[in-house]
């Protein structure tokens, strides 16, 4: 501002001076007076043009030297005016001196006005537009998203944006006046030279490279380089960089991406394939596999109505229709012809796609001939015994379903008969399990050819058969095939280098007439057949009224259980189970007891087997199971250590869809921790439904209780099954344990069982240990703990507490 108004000063000097010259000079040619007021006001008419040789320029001077350019016209007509008259009356010198200063005026001082204030105003809207547009460079620079930098043709940086500050991590004076080769890496830096002196050359550049932040972290750019020219000549470069590292990571990922999923298409074990026009354009290795080829030029090109047996044409034909990008074909089972000609059962799901152009079908196959041959072996096992290949119990109470179904539909009768073998435990005892092995598959194979076709013949267990015999016209009928049965099993069985003779009891129940339901026929043939035992064994009996008179006493029982509930009856009693190592005791097994008024005590034996068929095993159990918590509870609120209360749950209560939701209500209302609640369910209730029985105890293991198989060895219990089951614990069953020390078979069970609890890393438990001579053979195979005689009987809770304080705890 100063040096504007320094100019103008001078300006308007310069003119004053000028234009006194100017009429002073034609003044004296005249011999006129010279009138300082000519010489003020045009001096001021033109001062503005000061503004053109002097600093910078104002608007607001323009808008002024306009008005006083406008003031000095109106002054010019007004001589113009007054001259004829001023050359009439005055003097003639004065008339011509106002002649020559207008000709002055108009001639010179006019034009010259002109001239200088056009000059003036286009230099003002020349450095308005520089203004603008070196405003609007400053704002592209500084505001620009990527970074710039600017780069002297020596290579030294001259200026740089934020962008570029914060791409690179410094500071503006950490990189102006440096080179900017140092920054890249290193095997980016010639081929970054070689970019920068062909832009110098004034070609324009766009190239990937890489540099390295102050951080030290390794950024990937895009650089776009172009020459800056002045006056034809280049004089710097400027370069807008880009951080691309994100892009280059997520092509990178791609790649590697499409890289694995190459090679997961040929090396994963199912067979691929594709089909472009229903012949084969791609197959991996498994598919090659799959077909029996060596090479895919033994497969390529060929039609897939060559490889699918021609069952499946149409319904090949159906998947190859074209379908929309991406529609999947449902998974279906097909049979696949082999280069040598073997038939193979596959899964194949499809999925229509483009390939290389064309619509094309993405097939996966999966040979399933040994899954469908294993699933159909799994199938047989889970409904048939393993031993005898007779259905087992799980199918015959399917088949006694049917069979009554049938016989309401014509109405016609159903026999049930029930076969036990008699004494069979002692050829187990006597001649080896095996011999009993090998005695229970001729049995099956006696049974079998001593009914007809029509008739079914099941295992239950042990040495228990079921025959259902169906359109039976008369007992006489049944009869007959019941003395075959006898007659058959009382002829001589060679096991092994031993003949010996069997007898065995039947017990026979006839729907409609002993029962509505397959459940009634079964309990009712199980009575008939008691009576036969009951009888001296050997024969067989058809259910009469008299047996009613047993399940009346079983009514009452029944009764007596439901009043037992209501008027507290039940007490628990507690095992203690031992250490077998430290002895000390490390939990309880709780027992339950059946106070009655009249009858005294009445044995589990009595009294579980009719709770269970009556379904008062529920309330009976969950009544066990709250008193069982309650009196842990109890024991660690006075002091003693923690220990486990074992808790046995029935089949009936298993089966509860919310058993989960009772252990927790119970755990809840008596405060105990689920890590002190041992749960044991028989290995026949973990086989009953082995996929409903794993998911079950895995919710309850995962609640925190503990959980156990009790009675190991008595079941039917698969290894590949036990191996899935989320347990803690098995327990040796007593019967294994009793003979220990004397039956060899006994030994090696026991052995077995032990050795092969520890390689799945779980806890042995044997039961009924009553002799130090058993103890110290368990101990020997390692068994953790013992329950038993030998340590304790069961006790009342009020006596527990006295064996806490003898075993230190």
């Amino acid at each position: 501002m100063l040096r504007t108004w320094t100019g103008f000063l001078i300006g308007v000097i310069s003119v004053i001076i000028i234009s006194s010259v100017v009429n002073i000079g034609v003044s004296y040619m005249l011999d006129a007076p010279f009138f300082w007021r000519d010489v003020t006001m045009e001096s001021l008419a033109i001062m503005g043009a000061s503004l053109y040789f002097y600093g910078r320029l104002q608007k607001g001077l323009i808008r002024s030297t306009r008005i006083l350019l406008t003031l000095t016209c109106f002054y010019a007509a007004a001589e113009i005016l007054s001259t004829p008259y001023l050359m009439w009356i005055s003097p003639k010198p004065l008339g011509w001196w106002l002649l020559a200063d207008l000709s002055v005026f108009f001639l010179v001082m006019l034009p010259l006005h002109f001239f200088i204030l056009s000059n003036t105003e286009r230099r003002l809207i020349m450095e308005q537009v520089l203004e603008e547009q070196e405003q609007l460079n400053r704002s592209l620079f500084e505001q620009n998203a990527d970074g710039v930098f600017y780069v002297d043709l020596n290579g030294l940086f001259v200026n740089v944006n934020k962008a570029g500050c914060e791409l690179t991590g410094y500071e503006p004076e950490e990189l102006i006046g440096q080179p900017f080769l140092p920054f890249f890496v290193d095997e980016y830096k010639e081929y970054t030279v070689e970019r920068f002196l062909a832009t110098k050359n004034g070609e324009p550049q766009r190239f990937e490279t890489a540099f390295q932040q102050k951080s030290g972290t390794v950024t990937d750019i895009v650089v776009t380089s172009f020459p800056t020219v002045i006056s034809c000549e280049v004089v710097g470069v400027y370069a807008i960089v880009k951080d691309v590292t994100h892009q280059k990571t997520v092509e990178r990922s791609l790649i590697e991406s499409e890289s694995r999923y190459r090679r997961l298409v040929e090396f994963i074990p199912e067979a691929f394939a594709v089909w472009v026009q229903g012949r084969i354009t791609y197959i991996n290795q498994a598919g090659l596999s799959l077909l029996g080829a060596q090479s895919s030029d033994q497969v390529l090109g060929k039609h897939v109505f060559e490889i699918i047996r021609p069952d499946y044409h149409k319904l090949v034909e159906q998947r190859m229709t074209v379908k929309p990008e991406g529609e999947i074909n449902p998974l279906t089972e097909m049979h696949l012809v082999r280069l040598d000609g073997e038939i193979r059962d596959i899964d194949v799901v499809s999925i229509h796609m483009n390939y290389m152009g064309e619509s094309a079908l993405f097939a996966m196959y999966r040979d399933v001939t040994e899954t469908k041959a294993a699933i159909a072996q799994i199938n047989h096992m889970a409904y048939h015994d393993e031993l005898t290949g007779l259905p087992n119990r799980r199918l015959l109470e399917s088949r006694l379903s049917e069979a009554i179904h049938r016989s309401k539909l014509h109405g016609h009768r159903t026999a049930l008969v029930y076969v036990d073998l008699d004494r069979f435990k002692w050829v187990n005892d006597t001649l080896s399990h095996e011999m009993g092995d090998l005695l229970l598959t001729l049995v099956s194979q006696r049974l079998l050819s001593s009914v007809h076709d029509q008739d079914m013949v099941a295992r239950l267990g042990g040495d228990e058969f079921v025959i259902i015999m169906e359109q039976v016209q008369d007992t006489a009928q049944i009869t007959d095939t019941v003395q075959t049965i006898i007659e058959r099993l009382g002829l001589p069985f060679q096991l092994g280098d031993n003949e010996m003779r069997l007898s065995c009891s039947i017990g026979i129940t006839i729907y409609p007439d002993d029962g509505p339901d397959g459940e009634t026929l079964m309990k009712n043939a199980d009575a008939a057949l008691y009576r036969v035992k009951e009888m001296g064994k050997n024969g067989y009996s058809f259910f009469t009224a008299d047996l009613q008179e047993k399940l009346a006493r079983k009514m009452r029982l029944e009764f007596g259980l439901r009043r037992a509930l209501e008027q507290n009856e039940f007490i628990l009693y507690y095992q203690p189970q031992v250490d077998a190592n430290t002895r000390e005791m490390i939990g309880v097994e709780a027992l339950i007891r059946w106070e009655h008024p009249e009858l005294g005590r009445i044995s589990p034996a009595d009294f579980i087997p009719v709770a269970e068929e009556t379904g008062l095993i529920i309330p009976i159990g969950d009544w066990v199971l709250r008193e069982a918590c309650r009196q842990n509870k109890r024991w660690q609120d006075e002091g003693f250590r923690p220990i486990k209360v074992g808790v046995n749950l029935s089949a009936n209560q298993f089966k509860q869809s919310d058993l989960v939701d009772k252990i927790k209500l119970a755990l809840k209302e008596t405060g105990l921790d689920p890590h002190y609640l041992d749960l044991e369910i028989t290995e026949s209730i973990a086989m009953q439904d082995v996929e409903t029985v794993i998911a079950k105890l895995c919710e309850l293991r995962e609640l925190g209780v503990h959980i156990s198989i009790d009675d190991f060895g008595t079941g039917y219990s698969s290894m590949a099954y036990l191996k899935r089951f989320p347990i803690h614990t098995i327990k040796v069953a007593q019967q294994f344990v009793r003979d220990l020390t004397t039956d060899p078979d006994d030994k090696v069970i026991v052995a077995s069982v032990v050795a092969m609890a520890k390689s799945m890393k779980l806890d042995v438990l044997a039961e009924g240990v009553e002799t130090p001579e058993q103890l110290e053979f368990l101990r020997q195979l390692t068994c953790d703990h013992i329950q038993g005689y030998v340590f304790s009987r069961p006790l009342p809770a009020v006596d527990v507490p006295g064996f806490f304080r003898d075993f230190g705890m």
